[in-house]
């Protein structure tokens, strides 16, 4: 069951069950499957946690970019987890643009903020697909040991390392802030 609220460190963030649920749906309509990953750069958007948890819902795995990224780095961090689709901020399609188009696993990039600023870009809301939160059923993970986020390293040491978290690593860092 999808909940409504997140609570991190006593802060409580809403996450509308509506909205992760029409990221989902979206996502599958845009044939995005188990195993697919979809990916975020950025600047910290409140967006990007539904999209995040839309990804997961549907069996895919959550990867974030940091804008700030040297294009060297973005294409090393693309090829790492090969996204599907990437959902981004107006400033990080203007800085990776064109290597978002160059690379061949990026079926579609999603402008999160305000009308799309390139041409085949797709807004948002043309991803959330109306559905009933009540109705939704997450794909099954097979036996909690799958890929559902990857961070990157900041790369001090050469170019960055992903980071891997399991739905196990996942539910035991939610479990560890009850």
């Amino acid at each position: 069951m999808i909940q409504d609220k997140v609570v991190t460190n006593g802060v409580s963030l809403e996450v509308p069950a509506h909205i992760t649920v029409n990221i989902a749906v979206g996502l599958k309509d845009l044939g995005v499957k188990p195993g697919d990953v979809v990916g975020v750069c950025g600047d910290s958007r409140s967006e990007y946690i539904a999209v995040a948890m839309g990804a997961v819902c549907c069996g895919a795995t959550a990867t974030f970019f940091n804008a700030l990224f040297t294009q060297e780095e973005m294409i090393h961090v693309l090829n790492i987890s090969r996204p599907c689709i990437i959902f981004c901020t107006t400033s990080a399609l203007k800085a990776h643009l064109s290597t978002f188009e160059g690379t061949e696993s990026i079926q579609h990039i999603v402008q999160v903020d305000g009308d799309p600023t390139a041409s085949g870009v797709l807004a948002l809301s043309s991803v959330e697909t109306k559905s009933d939160a009540r109705c939704y059923e997450a794909e099954e993970v097979r036996d909690g040991k799958d890929t559902a986020m990857i961070f990157y390293s900041s790369g001090t040491t050469g170019l960055p390392k992903g980071v891997m978290l399991s739905h196990i690593n996942i539910l035991y860092i939610f479990a560890s802030y009850q």
